[in-house]
Protein backbone atom coordinates (compact mmCIF):
# COMPACT_ATOMS: atom_id res chain seq x y z
CA UNK A 1 0.00 0.00 0.00
CA UNK A 2 1.24 3.74 -0.96
CA UNK A 3 0.08 7.01 -0.97
CA UNK A 4 -0.41 8.75 -4.45
CA UNK A 5 1.00 11.96 -3.93
CA UNK A 6 -1.89 13.70 -6.35
CA UNK A 7 -5.43 12.68 -4.83
CA UNK A 8 -3.47 11.72 -1.80
CA UNK A 9 -5.40 8.59 -1.09
CA UNK A 10 -3.76 5.07 -0.13
CA UNK A 11 -4.03 2.13 -2.67
CA UNK A 12 -2.35 -0.80 -3.43
CA UNK A 13 1.15 -0.67 -5.29
CA UNK A 14 -1.43 -2.71 -8.61
CA UNK A 15 -2.82 0.84 -8.83
CA UNK A 16 0.22 2.81 -9.14
CA UNK A 17 2.48 2.65 -12.89
CA UNK A 18 5.00 5.09 -13.66
CA UNK A 19 4.64 8.83 -14.02
CA UNK A 20 7.09 10.82 -16.11
CA UNK A 21 7.66 13.90 -13.94
CA UNK A 22 8.03 15.51 -17.92
CA UNK A 23 6.14 13.65 -20.39
CA UNK A 24 7.70 11.27 -22.36
CA UNK A 25 6.75 11.93 -25.58
CA UNK A 26 8.63 15.06 -25.26
CA UNK A 27 11.52 13.07 -24.00
CA UNK A 28 10.98 12.92 -20.92
CA UNK A 29 13.33 9.93 -18.64
CA UNK A 30 12.62 10.86 -15.48
CA UNK A 31 10.04 8.96 -13.41
CA UNK A 32 8.46 8.70 -9.95
CA UNK A 33 6.02 5.74 -8.79
CA UNK A 34 3.71 6.95 -6.51
CA UNK A 35 1.00 8.24 -9.17
CA UNK A 36 -1.94 6.21 -9.18
CA UNK A 37 -3.68 4.90 -12.27
CA UNK A 38 -6.66 7.42 -11.89
CA UNK A 39 -4.21 10.26 -11.58
CA UNK A 40 -1.84 9.59 -13.82
CA UNK A 41 -4.45 9.43 -16.71
CA UNK A 42 -6.04 12.36 -15.79
CA UNK A 43 -3.03 14.20 -16.10
CA UNK A 44 -2.08 12.89 -19.36
CA UNK A 45 -5.35 13.64 -20.59
CA UNK A 46 -5.63 16.91 -19.16
CA UNK A 47 -2.39 18.73 -18.47
CA UNK A 48 0.46 16.85 -20.47
CA UNK A 49 -1.68 16.27 -23.69
CA UNK A 50 -1.81 19.92 -24.26
CA UNK A 51 1.63 20.35 -25.13
CA UNK A 52 0.87 18.52 -28.45
CA UNK A 53 -1.30 21.16 -29.54
CA UNK A 54 1.72 23.92 -29.84
CA UNK A 55 3.01 23.79 -32.93
CA UNK A 56 6.88 24.52 -31.91
CA UNK A 57 6.92 21.59 -29.76
CA UNK A 58 5.60 19.54 -32.49
CA UNK A 59 8.72 20.44 -34.83
CA UNK A 60 11.25 20.28 -31.75
CA UNK A 61 9.70 17.02 -31.48
CA UNK A 62 10.04 16.32 -35.01
CA UNK A 63 13.77 17.89 -35.25
CA UNK A 64 14.82 16.06 -32.47
CA UNK A 65 13.49 12.63 -33.78
CA UNK A 66 11.96 12.03 -30.41
CA UNK A 67 9.96 8.41 -30.39
CA UNK A 68 7.10 7.17 -28.32
CA UNK A 69 7.33 3.74 -26.59
CA UNK A 70 7.87 1.09 -29.93
CA UNK A 71 10.54 3.61 -31.19
CA UNK A 72 8.67 5.20 -34.04
CA UNK A 73 7.65 8.89 -34.23
CA UNK A 74 3.92 10.09 -34.88
CA UNK A 75 3.71 12.49 -38.08
CA UNK A 76 2.80 15.05 -35.58
CA UNK A 77 1.67 18.05 -37.54
CA UNK A 78 -1.39 18.03 -39.63
CA UNK A 79 -2.61 19.19 -43.07
CA UNK A 80 -1.90 23.25 -43.54
CA UNK A 81 -3.83 24.66 -46.24
CA UNK A 82 -3.00 27.28 -48.50
CA UNK A 83 -4.61 30.59 -47.63
CA UNK A 84 -4.37 31.09 -51.30
CA UNK A 85 -6.15 27.91 -52.81
CA UNK A 86 -8.03 25.48 -50.34
CA UNK A 87 -7.63 23.00 -52.40
CA UNK A 88 -4.00 23.05 -52.10
CA UNK A 89 -2.86 20.99 -48.73
CA UNK A 90 0.45 20.58 -47.18
CA UNK A 91 0.97 17.18 -45.62
CA UNK A 92 3.67 15.46 -43.41
CA UNK A 93 4.91 12.34 -44.82
CA UNK A 94 6.56 9.15 -43.04
CA UNK A 95 9.34 7.46 -44.22
CA UNK A 96 9.87 3.64 -44.17
CA UNK A 97 11.34 3.60 -41.09
CA UNK A 98 8.39 5.42 -39.69
CA UNK A 99 10.22 8.80 -38.95
CA UNK A 100 9.17 12.19 -40.35
CA UNK A 101 10.67 12.47 -44.16
CA UNK A 102 9.05 15.14 -45.72
CA UNK A 103 6.51 18.00 -46.62
CA UNK A 104 4.31 17.12 -49.31
CA UNK A 105 1.84 19.30 -51.04
CA UNK A 106 -1.34 17.47 -52.90
CA UNK A 107 -2.38 17.32 -56.54
CA UNK A 108 -5.05 19.55 -57.06
CA UNK A 109 -7.17 20.92 -60.69
CA UNK A 110 -8.88 24.53 -60.11
CA UNK A 111 -11.54 24.89 -63.04
CA UNK A 112 -11.24 27.88 -64.78
CA UNK A 113 -13.88 30.60 -63.72
CA UNK A 114 -14.59 31.82 -67.62
CA UNK A 115 -14.74 28.15 -68.57
CA UNK A 116 -15.46 25.35 -66.70
CA UNK A 117 -13.54 22.60 -69.12
CA UNK A 118 -10.36 24.83 -68.55
CA UNK A 119 -7.86 23.56 -65.63
CA UNK A 120 -5.05 24.31 -63.91
CA UNK A 121 -3.00 21.59 -62.51
CA UNK A 122 -1.54 22.56 -59.09
CA UNK A 123 1.40 19.81 -58.16
CA UNK A 124 4.41 19.49 -55.65
CA UNK A 125 7.67 19.57 -58.49
CA UNK A 126 9.82 17.61 -56.09
CA UNK A 127 7.21 14.79 -57.05
CA UNK A 128 8.04 13.06 -60.94
CA UNK A 129 6.19 13.41 -63.32
CA UNK A 130 4.67 9.70 -63.58
CA UNK A 131 3.17 10.19 -60.08
CA UNK A 132 1.63 13.60 -60.36
CA UNK A 133 0.11 11.70 -63.81
CA UNK A 134 -1.22 9.14 -61.77
CA UNK A 135 -3.06 11.75 -59.24
CA UNK A 136 -4.40 13.66 -61.81
CA UNK A 137 -6.30 10.78 -63.76
CA UNK A 138 -7.14 9.84 -60.24
CA UNK A 139 -9.11 13.31 -59.67
CA UNK A 140 -10.50 13.13 -63.25
CA UNK A 141 -11.75 9.57 -62.37
CA UNK A 142 -13.10 10.22 -58.88
CA UNK A 143 -14.14 13.68 -59.62
CA UNK A 144 -15.72 14.29 -63.11
CA UNK A 145 -15.94 10.11 -63.78
CA UNK A 146 -13.56 10.34 -66.99
CA UNK A 147 -10.77 8.29 -68.04
CA UNK A 148 -8.07 9.51 -69.64
CA UNK A 149 -6.96 8.68 -72.89
CA UNK A 150 -3.41 7.94 -73.96
CA UNK A 151 -3.51 11.07 -76.10
CA UNK A 152 -4.99 13.53 -73.43
CA UNK A 153 -1.61 11.69 -70.81
CA UNK A 154 0.46 12.94 -73.28
CA UNK A 155 -1.09 16.30 -73.60
CA UNK A 156 -0.68 17.06 -69.88
CA UNK A 157 3.10 15.50 -69.65
CA UNK A 158 3.91 17.72 -72.34
CA UNK A 159 2.30 20.75 -70.89
CA UNK A 160 3.89 19.34 -67.29
CA UNK A 161 7.26 19.32 -68.70
CA UNK A 162 6.93 22.89 -70.89
CA UNK A 163 3.67 24.97 -69.77
CA UNK A 164 4.19 25.36 -65.90
CA UNK A 165 4.70 28.30 -63.47
CA UNK A 166 6.21 28.70 -59.58
CA UNK A 167 3.34 30.47 -57.77
CA UNK A 168 4.17 31.41 -54.16
CA UNK A 169 1.93 29.00 -52.28
CA UNK A 170 1.83 29.93 -48.43
CA UNK A 171 0.53 28.28 -45.78
CA UNK A 172 -0.62 29.60 -42.29
CA UNK A 173 0.10 27.57 -39.03
CA UNK A 174 -0.94 28.87 -35.70
CA UNK A 175 -0.18 28.05 -32.24
CA UNK A 176 -2.97 27.12 -30.29
CA UNK A 177 -1.29 26.58 -26.73
CA UNK A 178 -3.10 28.27 -23.84
CA UNK A 179 -0.60 29.46 -21.54
CA UNK A 180 -2.62 28.96 -18.49
CA UNK A 181 -2.77 25.66 -19.59
CA UNK A 182 1.08 25.55 -19.83
CA UNK A 183 1.66 26.90 -17.05
CA UNK A 184 -0.35 23.77 -15.52
CA UNK A 185 2.14 21.49 -17.27
CA UNK A 186 5.19 24.14 -15.72
CA UNK A 187 3.34 23.56 -12.25
CA UNK A 188 3.33 19.63 -12.63
CA UNK A 189 6.95 19.13 -13.48
CA UNK A 190 7.55 21.41 -10.49
CA UNK A 191 5.42 19.84 -7.45
CA UNK A 192 6.54 16.11 -9.13
CA UNK A 193 10.02 17.55 -9.52
CA UNK A 194 9.88 18.50 -5.60
CA UNK A 195 8.18 14.91 -4.20
CA UNK A 196 11.54 13.43 -6.09
CA UNK A 197 13.92 15.75 -4.17
CA UNK A 198 12.32 16.30 -1.26
CA UNK A 199 10.55 13.11 -0.17
CA UNK A 200 7.30 11.73 1.38
CA UNK A 201 7.73 15.03 3.57
CA UNK A 202 6.71 17.30 0.66
CA UNK A 203 2.82 15.99 0.88
CA UNK A 204 2.32 18.32 4.00
CA UNK A 205 3.99 21.23 2.59
CA UNK A 206 1.47 24.69 2.51
CA UNK A 207 3.05 25.32 -0.71
CA UNK A 208 2.79 21.81 -2.27
CA UNK A 209 -0.81 21.58 -1.26
CA UNK A 210 -1.83 24.35 -3.24
CA UNK A 211 0.67 23.78 -6.22
CA UNK A 212 -1.20 20.13 -6.18
CA UNK A 213 -4.98 21.71 -5.99
CA UNK A 214 -4.22 23.53 -8.51
CA UNK A 215 -3.35 20.96 -11.37
CA UNK A 216 -7.13 20.17 -12.50
CA UNK A 217 -8.36 23.89 -10.49
CA UNK A 218 -8.31 26.02 -13.81
CA UNK A 219 -9.43 29.17 -11.85
CA UNK A 220 -6.50 28.86 -9.35
CA UNK A 221 -4.90 32.14 -8.56
CA UNK A 222 -1.48 30.06 -9.09
CA UNK A 223 -1.99 29.19 -12.80
CA UNK A 224 -2.66 33.05 -13.73
CA UNK A 225 0.41 33.66 -11.69
CA UNK A 226 2.74 31.56 -13.00
CA UNK A 227 1.28 31.85 -16.68
CA UNK A 228 1.82 35.84 -16.66
CA UNK A 229 5.12 35.76 -14.62
CA UNK A 230 6.62 32.51 -13.66
CA UNK A 231 10.09 33.68 -14.75
CA UNK A 232 10.64 36.87 -13.22
CA UNK A 233 10.49 34.60 -9.42
CA UNK A 234 13.35 33.38 -10.78
CA UNK A 235 16.24 34.73 -8.21
CA UNK A 236 19.03 33.41 -10.53
CA UNK A 237 17.46 33.82 -14.08
CA UNK A 238 20.32 31.66 -15.63
CA UNK A 239 18.51 28.28 -17.56
CA UNK A 240 18.92 29.97 -20.89
CA UNK A 241 21.94 30.49 -20.83
CA UNK A 242 23.12 27.34 -19.06
CA UNK A 243 20.91 25.03 -21.65
CA UNK A 244 23.13 27.24 -24.52
CA UNK A 245 26.60 26.93 -23.14
CA UNK A 246 25.96 23.00 -22.24
CA UNK A 247 24.22 22.83 -26.13
CA UNK A 248 27.71 23.82 -27.23
CA UNK A 249 30.02 21.71 -25.66
CA UNK A 250 27.90 18.44 -25.04
CA UNK A 251 28.25 15.48 -27.65
CA UNK A 252 24.73 14.45 -26.88
CA UNK A 253 21.46 16.33 -27.88
CA UNK A 254 20.13 17.96 -24.75
CA UNK A 255 16.68 18.94 -24.49
CA UNK A 256 15.43 19.73 -21.10
CA UNK A 257 16.96 21.20 -18.37
CA UNK A 258 15.60 21.73 -14.68
CA UNK A 259 17.29 23.84 -11.50
CA UNK A 260 16.49 23.27 -8.30
CA UNK A 261 17.93 26.22 -6.20
CA UNK A 262 17.86 27.60 -2.63
CA UNK A 263 17.68 31.20 -1.79
CA UNK A 264 16.84 32.44 1.68
CA UNK A 265 15.44 29.16 2.67
CA UNK A 266 12.74 29.60 -0.15
CA UNK A 267 13.42 26.35 -2.85
CA UNK A 268 12.93 27.34 -6.70
CA UNK A 269 12.60 24.77 -9.54
CA UNK A 270 13.32 26.19 -13.15
CA UNK A 271 12.19 24.72 -16.08
CA UNK A 272 13.23 25.23 -19.30
CA UNK A 273 11.50 22.83 -22.40
CA UNK A 274 13.45 22.60 -25.65
CA UNK A 275 15.42 26.04 -24.53
CA UNK A 276 11.46 27.31 -26.10
CA UNK A 277 9.43 27.54 -22.69
CA UNK A 278 10.49 28.35 -19.37
CA UNK A 279 9.16 28.97 -16.07
CA UNK A 280 10.18 29.16 -12.52
CA UNK A 281 7.94 27.80 -9.68
CA UNK A 282 8.84 28.25 -5.98
CA UNK A 283 7.87 24.92 -4.58
CA UNK A 284 8.82 25.50 -0.72
CA UNK A 285 9.61 28.42 1.53
CA UNK A 286 10.72 26.22 4.46
CA UNK A 287 13.71 24.51 2.80
CA UNK A 288 15.55 24.18 6.17
CA UNK A 289 12.86 21.24 6.94
CA UNK A 290 14.07 19.15 4.26
CA UNK A 291 17.80 17.19 3.64
CA UNK A 292 18.38 19.44 0.66
CA UNK A 293 22.20 19.44 0.79
CA UNK A 294 23.08 21.34 -2.27
CA UNK A 295 22.93 24.69 -2.94
CA UNK A 296 21.81 24.58 -6.77
CA UNK A 297 20.61 20.85 -8.00
CA UNK A 298 20.44 20.13 -11.82
CA UNK A 299 18.75 17.42 -13.84
CA UNK A 300 19.92 17.50 -17.66
CA UNK A 301 17.48 15.36 -19.90
CA UNK A 302 19.20 14.08 -23.31
CA UNK A 303 18.05 12.12 -26.19
CA UNK A 304 20.01 10.75 -28.52
CA UNK A 305 19.84 7.59 -31.04
CA UNK A 306 16.24 6.64 -29.75
CA UNK A 307 17.12 6.89 -26.27
CA UNK A 308 15.89 9.31 -23.32
CA UNK A 309 18.16 9.73 -20.33
CA UNK A 310 19.19 12.26 -17.98
CA UNK A 311 21.63 13.21 -15.23
CA UNK A 312 21.96 15.05 -11.82
CA UNK A 313 24.68 17.25 -11.14
CA UNK A 314 25.39 19.57 -8.35
CA UNK A 315 26.74 23.42 -8.74
CA UNK A 316 30.28 21.85 -9.11
CA UNK A 317 29.52 19.22 -11.22
CA UNK A 318 28.51 21.39 -13.85
CA UNK A 319 31.09 23.15 -13.36
CA UNK A 320 33.55 20.60 -13.64
CA UNK A 321 31.35 20.29 -16.99
CA UNK A 322 31.17 23.64 -18.46
CA UNK A 323 34.72 24.73 -17.61
CA UNK A 324 34.28 26.97 -15.25
CA UNK A 325 32.35 27.75 -11.81
CA UNK A 326 28.54 29.35 -12.79
CA UNK A 327 28.22 32.86 -10.85
CA UNK A 328 25.85 33.37 -7.96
Amino acid sequence: MKKCIICKKTKNDNEFNKEHVIPEFIGGSLTINNVCETCNSKLGEEIDSKLLKDFLIRAEIVEKKITNKKNKQKVLFKKLTSNKNPQIKLNAKRGKNGEFDKFECNTSLKSSPQNKNMHTIHYDSNKDEKTVLKEIEKIFKQKYGITLTEEKKKEIMYKINNEHSYPQIEFDFTSTIDFKKLSREFIKIAYETAYYILGEKYLEDVIGQDLRESLFNESHELIEKYAERGMQLMPQPKPKEIFNELTKISDKNLIHFIEISEVNNKLYVAINLFNIYKNCICITETVDLYDFNNVIHFILFYHENNEKTFIELNELDLAKMMGNIPQK
